[in-house]
């Protein structure tokens, strides 16, 4: 499975899965084990929240995958190709929000390809049965973290405190149909 950066020209601020708001230079990493129970317990619901978006999306890109696939095999369908991808966008709490100086209150966008999505992955997007939670990032416990809240905090310039200053979790689920009829058979 790859990631891909979000089209998003609103933010200038990017990495390469996710378009984000950077903190402020020289700003201190947070570490988990310093949070309140209050706020690890709002990064259990982002975590929560993203698995359920894994499982949904999973399933859907599976089912599309199948009929697209049919349909690019068939010579009479003039599909050539296609891509899906989905964006998740983490907007800003109303907290945030207000005291956010922007007009956007998209926080952080993740994009994945989800073309040729694996029904049982053995690891990354899907495979909700593997921990990838890394001890390196704090001392989660028995906690379980999803492939998209895994690469939330440990592959973005976002420390925990930032990941606080998430509210409201959208998706976009974009399919790209591709044909080339003209100047060649498919």
């Amino acid at each position: 499975m790859t990631s891909r950066l979000r089209g998003d020209e609103r933010c200038p601020h990017r990495t390469g899965i996710a378009t984000i708001w950077k903190p402020p230079f020289g700003q201190d990493r947070s570490r988990y084990c310093d949070l309140t129970n209050d706020e690890r317990r709002h990064l259990r619901t982002i975590n929560e929240s993203l698995t359920d978006i894994e499982r949904r999306f999973q399933s859907i890109a599976l089912q599309l995958c199948s009929e697209l696939d049919q349909r690019v095999a068939s010579p009479t369908d003039w599909l050539g190709d296609y891509e899906i991808e989905l964006a998740v966008d983490l907007y800003l709490n109303e907290a945030a929000w207000e005291e956010d100086d922007e007009d956007d209150d998209v926080f952080v966008t993740l994009a994945w390809d989800l073309k040729g999505v694996d029904a049982e992955p053995d690891f990354g997007f899907g495979a909700l049965h593997i921990h990838h939670a890394e001890s390196i990032h704090g001392d989660f416990g028995d906690e379980r973290h999803c492939w998209l809240y895994h690469h939330l905090y440990a592959h973005s310039d976002l420390c925990w405190r930032d990941l606080l200053r998430i509210g409201p979790i959208g998706v976009d689920l974009m399919v790209d149909y591709q044909a080339f009829p003209w100047g060649g058979a498919k």
